[in-house]
């Protein structure tokens, strides 16, 4: 079931303000309880929010609301957490992306974190993470 936070966000918001300075971080997933749970604690720590439920809507997020962050899974269905890598890189769009993923090494052969590092993630983390790490490169990278 989807809850109002994590309903489309790609169309501009009224409630972001220009003036507001705090950090705009774009959290892309498929699952809307970890979703909502990311915006929860972004939230928590000071940060503006807005949310995708796949690689394709969050390029249109990045596009209409030009977030200081993007926080993303890798296997969504529709348009993956690669595919939107690619396609930022594509467009010359300069975002730093944190990827999150429970994907596992495919017989050695593919390595969904080693793969977003190399399309240029930020910083990359497995599933279950620890919320203070990643807590700690995003302030690293919006501090950048």
């Amino acid at each position: 079931m989807e809850s109002a936070i994590s309903d489309s966000h790609s169309e501009p918001r009224d409630d972001l303000s220009p003036s507001d300075t705090r950090p705009l971080i774009l959290v892309v997933d498929d699952d809307a309880d970890l979703r909502d749970s990311l915006v929860c604690m972004l939230e928590a720590f000071g940060h503006r929010v807005i949310t995708a439920a796949d690689g394709a809507e969050g390029l249109r997020a990045v596009q209409a609301e030009h977030p200081d962050l993007v926080v993303t899974d890798i296997y969504m269905p529709e348009s993956d957490g690669l595919e939107l890598l690619t396609k930022l890189n594509s467009a010359d769009v300069s975002v730093p992306v944190i990827v999150l993923s429970g994907g596992t090494v495919d017989r050695g052969l593919f390595d969904p974190l080693e793969s977003a590092r190399k399309l240029g993630a930020a910083a990359v983390f497995a599933k279950p993470f620890q919320p203070a790490d990643v807590l700690n490169a995003i302030a690293t990278l919006v501090a950048a």
